[in-house]
Protein backbone atom coordinates (compact mmCIF):
# COMPACT_ATOMS: atom_id res chain seq x y z
CA UNK A 1 0.00 0.00 0.00
CA UNK A 2 1.05 3.43 -1.01
CA UNK A 3 2.04 5.88 1.59
CA UNK A 4 0.21 9.21 1.73
CA UNK A 5 2.09 12.50 2.51
CA UNK A 6 0.65 12.47 5.54
CA UNK A 7 2.03 9.33 6.68
CA UNK A 8 5.30 10.05 5.85
CA UNK A 9 5.54 13.09 8.27
CA UNK A 10 3.05 11.98 10.60
CA UNK A 11 6.39 11.20 12.80
CA UNK A 12 9.20 13.57 12.74
CA UNK A 13 11.63 11.31 14.07
CA UNK A 14 11.66 9.66 10.79
CA UNK A 15 13.34 13.01 9.71
CA UNK A 16 16.22 13.58 12.02
CA UNK A 17 18.81 15.16 9.74
CA UNK A 18 16.02 17.93 8.19
CA UNK A 19 14.77 18.59 11.25
CA UNK A 20 18.39 19.11 12.52
CA UNK A 21 19.67 21.70 9.67
CA UNK A 22 16.18 23.92 10.31
CA UNK A 23 16.47 23.98 14.19
CA UNK A 24 20.16 24.57 13.78
CA UNK A 25 19.41 27.53 10.80
CA UNK A 26 16.70 29.39 13.14
CA UNK A 27 18.80 29.22 16.46
CA UNK A 28 21.48 30.70 14.69
CA UNK A 29 19.35 33.41 12.87
CA UNK A 30 18.23 34.05 16.69
CA UNK A 31 20.08 31.69 19.55
CA UNK A 32 17.43 33.25 22.10
CA UNK A 33 14.39 31.40 21.15
CA UNK A 34 14.05 28.87 23.73
CA UNK A 35 11.41 26.12 22.37
CA UNK A 36 13.13 24.85 19.08
CA UNK A 37 15.95 23.19 21.12
CA UNK A 38 13.68 21.18 23.46
CA UNK A 39 11.99 20.40 20.29
CA UNK A 40 15.38 18.89 18.76
CA UNK A 41 15.69 16.76 21.63
CA UNK A 42 11.86 15.21 21.97
CA UNK A 43 12.43 14.21 17.95
CA UNK A 44 15.57 13.94 16.89
CA UNK A 45 15.67 10.02 18.16
CA UNK A 46 15.72 8.06 15.08
CA UNK A 47 19.84 7.18 15.14
CA UNK A 48 22.84 8.41 17.99
CA UNK A 49 23.81 10.73 15.31
CA UNK A 50 20.77 12.43 15.56
CA UNK A 51 20.55 12.08 19.37
CA UNK A 52 24.67 13.82 19.44
CA UNK A 53 23.39 16.82 17.03
CA UNK A 54 20.28 17.40 19.41
CA UNK A 55 22.28 17.19 22.40
CA UNK A 56 25.10 19.47 20.50
CA UNK A 57 22.03 22.21 20.07
CA UNK A 58 21.02 21.61 23.70
CA UNK A 59 24.78 22.61 24.78
CA UNK A 60 24.35 25.65 22.11
CA UNK A 61 21.71 26.67 24.11
CA UNK A 62 22.95 27.31 26.97
CA UNK A 63 25.02 30.27 26.88
CA UNK A 64 21.96 32.05 25.68
CA UNK A 65 19.49 30.39 28.24
CA UNK A 66 21.77 30.01 31.17
CA UNK A 67 19.27 29.65 34.00
CA UNK A 68 16.62 27.49 32.25
CA UNK A 69 16.79 23.82 34.33
CA UNK A 70 14.73 22.18 31.05
CA UNK A 71 17.81 22.83 28.50
CA UNK A 72 20.49 20.33 30.45
CA UNK A 73 17.57 18.21 31.56
CA UNK A 74 16.86 17.34 27.95
CA UNK A 75 20.48 16.83 27.50
CA UNK A 76 20.58 14.65 30.64
CA UNK A 77 17.53 12.43 29.41
CA UNK A 78 19.11 12.05 25.96
CA UNK A 79 22.18 11.03 27.26
CA UNK A 80 20.43 8.23 29.15
CA UNK A 81 17.42 7.08 27.74
CA UNK A 82 19.40 6.27 24.23
CA UNK A 83 23.53 7.16 24.59
CA UNK A 84 23.43 4.69 27.78
CA UNK A 85 25.69 7.39 29.18
CA UNK A 86 24.87 7.76 32.74
CA UNK A 87 27.45 9.72 33.77
CA UNK A 88 26.85 12.33 31.16
CA UNK A 89 23.37 12.14 31.86
CA UNK A 90 24.56 12.96 35.98
CA UNK A 91 26.79 15.77 34.97
CA UNK A 92 24.22 17.52 32.75
CA UNK A 93 21.01 16.54 35.35
CA UNK A 94 23.33 18.22 38.11
CA UNK A 95 23.51 21.27 36.04
CA UNK A 96 19.65 21.46 35.93
CA UNK A 97 18.99 20.80 39.50
CA UNK A 98 21.16 24.12 40.45
CA UNK A 99 18.36 26.33 38.03
CA UNK A 100 15.84 28.08 39.29
CA UNK A 101 12.82 26.69 39.30
CA UNK A 102 14.24 22.68 38.54
CA UNK A 103 11.73 20.54 40.33
CA UNK A 104 13.17 18.37 43.38
CA UNK A 105 13.52 14.83 41.23
CA UNK A 106 15.91 16.42 39.18
CA UNK A 107 18.42 16.20 41.99
CA UNK A 108 16.90 12.75 42.50
CA UNK A 109 17.92 11.57 39.66
CA UNK A 110 21.34 12.66 39.49
CA UNK A 111 21.53 10.45 42.72
CA UNK A 112 20.16 7.37 41.20
CA UNK A 113 22.46 7.80 38.39
CA UNK A 114 25.43 8.66 40.33
CA UNK A 115 24.92 5.24 42.56
CA UNK A 116 25.45 3.84 39.27
CA UNK A 117 28.49 5.17 38.02
CA UNK A 118 30.06 6.66 41.06
CA UNK A 119 28.83 4.70 44.10
CA UNK A 120 26.22 5.00 46.86
CA UNK A 121 28.16 7.47 48.90
CA UNK A 122 28.66 10.03 46.76
CA UNK A 123 25.13 9.76 45.90
CA UNK A 124 24.52 10.25 49.60
CA UNK A 125 26.73 13.29 50.06
CA UNK A 126 24.99 14.93 47.29
CA UNK A 127 21.40 14.28 48.20
CA UNK A 128 22.63 15.52 52.14
CA UNK A 129 23.73 18.58 51.10
CA UNK A 130 20.29 19.36 48.73
CA UNK A 131 18.52 18.26 51.83
CA UNK A 132 20.50 20.26 53.91
CA UNK A 133 20.42 23.74 51.81
CA UNK A 134 16.87 23.26 51.16
CA UNK A 135 14.18 25.81 51.83
CA UNK A 136 11.46 23.99 50.46
CA UNK A 137 9.71 21.39 52.98
CA UNK A 138 8.44 19.02 50.20
CA UNK A 139 11.67 19.20 48.30
CA UNK A 140 13.29 18.19 51.48
CA UNK A 141 11.04 15.06 52.18
CA UNK A 142 12.03 13.78 48.91
CA UNK A 143 15.60 13.84 49.12
CA UNK A 144 15.50 12.10 52.69
CA UNK A 145 13.65 9.50 51.29
CA UNK A 146 16.37 9.40 48.31
CA UNK A 147 18.43 9.11 51.50
CA UNK A 148 16.46 6.00 52.98
CA UNK A 149 16.28 4.10 49.43
CA UNK A 150 19.95 4.96 49.60
CA UNK A 151 20.29 3.06 53.17
CA UNK A 152 18.13 0.04 52.25
CA UNK A 153 20.52 -0.26 49.11
CA UNK A 154 23.53 -0.62 51.42
CA UNK A 155 21.73 -2.97 53.01
CA UNK A 156 20.56 -4.85 49.81
CA UNK A 157 23.84 -5.14 48.77
CA UNK A 158 25.21 -6.57 52.08
CA UNK A 159 22.81 -9.57 51.36
CA UNK A 160 23.90 -9.58 48.25
CA UNK A 161 27.36 -10.88 49.48
CA UNK A 162 25.81 -13.73 51.92
CA UNK A 163 23.76 -14.56 49.23
CA UNK A 164 26.72 -15.11 47.00
CA UNK A 165 28.30 -17.00 49.91
CA UNK A 166 25.25 -18.96 50.93
CA UNK A 167 25.59 -20.46 46.90
CA UNK A 168 29.21 -21.42 47.12
CA UNK A 169 28.35 -23.09 50.83
CA UNK A 170 25.31 -24.90 49.66
CA UNK A 171 25.69 -25.20 45.93
CA UNK A 172 22.23 -23.97 44.96
CA UNK A 173 20.44 -20.52 45.01
CA UNK A 174 18.18 -19.20 47.97
CA UNK A 175 15.03 -20.85 48.06
CA UNK A 176 13.51 -18.44 50.73
CA UNK A 177 15.34 -15.38 52.38
CA UNK A 178 15.22 -16.81 55.74
CA UNK A 179 18.12 -19.79 54.72
CA UNK A 180 20.55 -16.99 54.90
CA UNK A 181 19.98 -16.97 58.67
CA UNK A 182 18.53 -20.57 59.26
CA UNK A 183 19.41 -24.12 58.21
CA UNK A 184 22.67 -26.07 57.43
CA UNK A 185 24.09 -23.46 55.14
CA UNK A 186 23.10 -19.93 57.07
CA UNK A 187 25.97 -17.48 57.11
CA UNK A 188 24.46 -14.66 58.84
CA UNK A 189 23.65 -14.54 62.72
CA UNK A 190 20.55 -12.29 62.09
CA UNK A 191 19.11 -10.41 58.69
CA UNK A 192 20.16 -6.53 58.68
CA UNK A 193 16.61 -4.14 59.41
CA UNK A 194 14.90 -3.01 56.24
CA UNK A 195 14.71 0.88 57.04
CA UNK A 196 11.44 1.01 56.06
CA UNK A 197 10.18 -1.40 59.05
CA UNK A 198 9.26 -3.74 56.03
CA UNK A 199 10.87 -7.19 55.82
CA UNK A 200 12.95 -7.88 53.22
CA UNK A 201 12.31 -10.59 49.74
CA UNK A 202 13.13 -12.51 46.98
CA UNK A 203 12.31 -11.90 43.90
CA UNK A 204 11.10 -14.34 41.35
CA UNK A 205 14.32 -13.46 39.59
CA UNK A 206 16.59 -13.96 42.86
CA UNK A 207 17.01 -10.80 43.55
CA UNK A 208 16.70 -9.52 47.00
CA UNK A 209 14.78 -6.63 47.42
CA UNK A 210 13.11 -4.49 50.35
CA UNK A 211 9.05 -5.57 51.09
CA UNK A 212 8.26 -1.93 50.97
CA UNK A 213 10.11 -0.91 47.68
CA UNK A 214 9.87 -4.17 45.76
CA UNK A 215 12.86 -2.87 43.70
CA UNK A 216 16.98 -2.08 43.87
CA UNK A 217 18.15 1.47 43.74
CA UNK A 218 19.53 1.67 40.28
CA UNK A 219 18.76 3.38 37.22
CA UNK A 220 15.29 1.75 35.32
CA UNK A 221 15.49 1.55 31.66
CA UNK A 222 12.40 -0.01 29.62
CA UNK A 223 13.05 -2.55 27.33
CA UNK A 224 12.34 -0.59 24.80
CA UNK A 225 15.07 2.06 24.93
CA UNK A 226 17.39 -1.10 26.15
CA UNK A 227 16.16 -2.92 22.96
CA UNK A 228 17.17 0.31 20.76
CA UNK A 229 20.41 1.04 22.32
CA UNK A 230 21.76 -2.42 21.66
CA UNK A 231 20.88 -2.68 18.23
CA UNK A 232 22.75 0.61 17.64
CA UNK A 233 25.60 -0.87 19.53
CA UNK A 234 25.44 -3.59 16.98
CA UNK A 235 25.27 -1.54 14.14
CA UNK A 236 28.50 0.46 15.21
CA UNK A 237 29.88 -2.68 15.71
CA UNK A 238 29.52 -4.27 11.77
CA UNK A 239 30.64 -0.35 10.56
CA UNK A 240 26.97 0.86 10.33
CA UNK A 241 26.65 3.76 12.11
Amino acid sequence: MRRSAGAETSNPARHGPLLGRLVDVVTTVDPWVGHPYRFAAHWMTGSPEDVRFANRLLERSFEYHPDDWRNPFYLGFNRFFYLGDNQGAADALDRAAGLPGAPAYVGRLVARLRADTAGLETSATFLAELARASEDPQARAQYEAALLEIDTERRARFLDEAQQQFRRRAGRDLARIDELVRGPHAVLERLPDEPHGDVWELTDEGRIVSGRLRRRYEPFVHENDLRRRQSWARQAEDGEL
